[in-house]
Formats: C-alpha cells, structure tokens, sequence
C-alpha cells in the first residue's frame, strides 16, 4: 500500500512538472544568438538576393524573360525570409540576455546599430530593385514577380513558395539561413558561404569565397566578383591575374568605384562591376594613384575610349602594358581648339603660336618696351611642349633658345633746302649693329596733324627721305619685322627749319 501511494505521489509530481515546464516562457535570446541571426539575413539572404537580382537585370536587358523571372523569384524568396525574421527582430534586440541577465546596453546597441545602419537600408534597397523588375515584367504580360513581390513583403514564405511552384520555379529552400548556391549562369550565379572577411576601410562590408571567384559586396553598390582564392585570414585575394589583393587597402572612391592595391599594380572595380587594372601602379591614401612613370592620376571616374584603351577623368591614357600614363595632347597636332587656355609650369598665363605639330611648336618669345608690337628690346627662339591638357587648361613647357637683344633708332641726316621746302634723310639703325629686319612703312607728321611726304629710299631699304613744307618739331614713326616674325614700331622726334 504505501509502494502504490509512492508510485501515485511520484507520478503527480511528474505530471505536474511537466506542466510546469510546457507553461514556461520561452528564453530570451542571447547576443551570439542575435549577431548570428543577424548574420544569416545579411549574408544568407539580402547579400545573395542582390546576386539574383543583379543578374536577373542583366537577363530583362538581354530580353531574357524566363531567365530574369527565375532568378528574380530566387531573389524575392530571400527578401520574404529576411522579412519574416525581421519583424521579429527588433524586439529580441530588446529581450537579449547576458551571461548574468539581461544583457548590457552597449551590446544591444551595437546589434541596433548593425540592423538600422547596414541591414534596414540593404533590405529596402532589394526590395526597390526587385519592385522595379517586376512592374518590367509586369509591363511584358507577367505579374507573377508582383504577386510574389507582395507576399515576400509581408514576410508570407509559403506563399512565396507556392507562387513559384505555380511557375515551374523550385524554391531553393533555406530555413537556417544554409542556403542553395546563387546564380552563375543565364539562370544562376555561384556565390560561397564562406563569410566573415571584411574590407576594414569600407563599413559593412563582406566577403566570401565564392567557387573560383571571391565575392565583394558593400554596402549602396552592386556586389561583384573578382577571380581568386581568400586567404584563410581573409586579407588577401590570390588572383591569377591581377597578384595578391590585400583587401585591408580597399578604398571607396567618389563615383562609386572600389579601389586595391596588389603586388602588381591598383586594381579598381568600377560602379558597373567592371574591372580596370593599372600594372605597376601604387594606392595612394587619398584615393588617387601614382603610376608606373610618376604620374598621379585620379582612379574615379575610369573609363574605355573608342579603341578599348583605360582613360582617366582627366584625359590621361594608362598603358596596358607599362601602366605609364600620358596625356594625347602632348601629342597635338593642327591648330589650338577654342577656348584653351595656356600657361606655363608656373601657372603663368602666356601666348603661343596657334599651330602645333606632335605636341610641339617653335617659336620666338618677344620682349618689347611700350606695348606690345612696340619697341623691341629682346628676341628668344623657344620650343614649347605640351606637357599637360586638362579640360580648357593646358600647361606647356617652355625651352629657350638663340636669344638677341635690339636697340633700334632712327637717324636723321642733315636738313637740306630744296625749292620752297626742306628734306631729311631718315635711316633705322640698330645700335649693337643688327641688320636682321625690314621696313614696312614710314610716317612723319607735326602736332596738328600736318604730315611730311616720305619716300623710300630705292637703294636702302632701310632708308627714306622726307620732305617738309612746314618748319617745326616732328614726330618720325617707322613699323617694321625682324627675320624672327617680330613686329616693332619706332618713334623718335626732331625739328625742321630752314
């Protein structure tokens, strides 16, 4: 009897215990739990749902429809299971324990930061693009993406699921964030699950070994791939082609572009994806590159001229091969554009020759007292080289060369009484005794305005004679050009009386 009342005893408490336990409320999650489920909708679904949408833009351009569609269901399948963990999420943010309780605020804040910061704008972002592929689709005759689109929205995974079944489309499943590869082809692009590397200088974001290839994604730009292997302490991208990528060099430019350095040169990956790789070139920390000739170039804004050849913003053309970078316009040939402005090295506004030939012109730099075009004091041979064109502004080196100096007079000879008037013989004379010039013309007038007749001399072209009717002072004024293409007027003042 007493065994049969124990047995009785034993078996209440146990049923009592075990309704105990059934009633009792679930344990508040814990911050590793938290940083993990948070690592399964970034990676798991948002980053991979970029990948399908990223190709199935790709294929709606091509025109490829079923492709697209496809990989557009993919993508909406990881948005509605990103949706459905993240209503729930906030809350357990708020519910997470500690090691001793609850757990402290500094945690909880760092898991708030990481969802409002990286997460939330990553999951509106998918959900936009995708919006935008459907209602293309839906323009075509296919609403089936909306449809789905609007389940995905409400976190309704089922549904989902039977949309794309309804579809021919098998749902890639993914209930612990371990999901199917992403797509690689017309229909599918290979991603890894091998995540935790990071780019230090680039928040938010990640890395991951992806088959042959290494997948980038960052945060407000299309993820891309770059061939290669991560190293284990995800630092470093072996890349057949390009050298060893160290990801701690990893720098945003201003356009959207991700800039690396290698051991063989900067690489950079433009906001389409492209990838431009400068050989021999080092990362500067300001997001410019110094090439393989000491060049400094600026890395965004890289584009391909018509011949396929890599051009920076500022009209330098990189080498594929050297990675030196020059500028075309050193090689210039024909007349000035409108509108270029040229200075020299030291920023100086100066005037050249309008016409160039292979980036070059010889000319003659001129020095003149009063204006000029007006007395002549120096001529220098020079050769200018372009050696810069950036938009309007082009900076040219100037060489001299064979220099002389004048210092030109006009003679006049004794007065002589002809008739009712009176002559001046008028001579231009350089005082060092240069004899490389001409005259143009002659002109000799009083302060009223009343002018002399001068008559060229017909056996010295340098010489003239006047003839005045009136006595008085008078000022002789002689225009002319020396050998060199140098303009020059000479004036000088005498009087005449008879």
């Amino acid at each position: 009897m007493h065994s049969r009342m124990f047995r009785t005893i034993v078996l209440a408490a146990s049923i009592g215990l075990t309704s105990w336990l059934s009633a009792a409320p679930a344990e508040p999650p814990s911050v590793g739990d938290l940083r993990e489920e948070q690592r399964i909708i970034l990676n798991a679904y948002l980053i991979r749902g970029e990948q399908f949408v990223g190709k199935s833009k790709e294929q709606l351009a091509d025109n490829i429809l079923r492709a697209s569609k496809e990989n557009g269901f993919y993508a909406v399948e990881l948005l509605a299971r990103a949706r459905a963990k993240l209503d729930q999420h906030p809350s357990r943010i708020e519910q997470a324990r500690g090691f001793f309780g609850r757990a402290f605020e500094s945690s909880r804040e760092e898991l708030r930061k990481n969802l409002r910061e990286n997460i939330d704008p990553r999951y509106f972002a998918l959900q936009a693009r995708l919006e935008s592929i459907a209602a293309q689709l839906a323009a075509k005759g296919d609403t089936s993406l909306q449809q789905a689109l609007d389940a995905a929205k409400n976190g309704d995974t089922q549904k989902v699921e039977q949309l794309m079944r309804g579809q021919n489309i098998r749902p890639k499943g993914d209930p612990d964030g371990d999901t199917a590869p992403a797509p690689t082809s017309s229909s599918a692009l290979t991603t890894g699950t091998n995540t935790g590397a990071t780019i230090p200088g680039i928040a938010g974001s990640s890395v991951m070994q992806s088959g042959g290839q290494v997948s980038i994604n960052i945060p407000g730009r299309n993820p891309f791939n770059i061939p290669g292997t991560l190293s284990a302490d995800g630092r470093y991208i072996d890349s057949p082609q390009y050298g060893k990528i160290d990801l701690h060099s990893g720098k945003q430019l201003a356009d959207g572009s991700t800039a690396f350095q290698t051991d063989k040169g900067v690489l950079v990956v433009g906001p389409d994806g492209s990838i431009n790789f400068i050989p021999g070139a080092t990362l500067n920390a300001d997001g410019t590159a110094t090439t393989a000739n000491g060049s400094k170039i600026a890395l965004d804004g890289l584009r391909r001229d018509a011949s396929g050849a890599l051009v920076t913003k500022d009209g330098l053309s990189i080498n594929p091969s050297t990675g030196a970078a020059s500028n075309p316009a050193t090689a210039f040939s024909g007349a000035l554009p409108n509108g270029i402005m040229v200075v020299d090295e030291n920023g100086n506004p100066i005037t050249v020759d309008p016409d160039w030939e292979n980036g070059e012109q010889k000319g003659v730099k001129r020095e003149y007292l009063g204006g000029k075009g007006a007395r002549l004091t120096v001529e220098a041979k020079v050769v200018r080289k372009i050696v810069q064109a950036t938009g309007a502004n082009w900076t040219v080196r100037v060489s001299p060369g064979e220099t002389r100096s004048w210092n030109l007079s006009i003679s006049t000879g004794e007065t002589r009484v002809v008739g009712s008037s009176a002559q001046l013989t008028l001579t231009l004379i350089d005082a060092g005794g240069q004899t490389d010039f001409v005259v143009k013309s002659w002109d000799v007038a009083n302060a009223s305005g009343a002018k002399a007749e001068v008559s060229p001399s017909t056996t010295n072209p340098v010489e003239a004679t006047a003839t005045f009717t009136q006595d008085g002072e008078y000022t002789f004024t002689v225009t002319g050009e020396t050998g060199w293409g140098s303009p020059f007027r000479i004036t000088g003042k005498g009087g005449v009386y008879r």
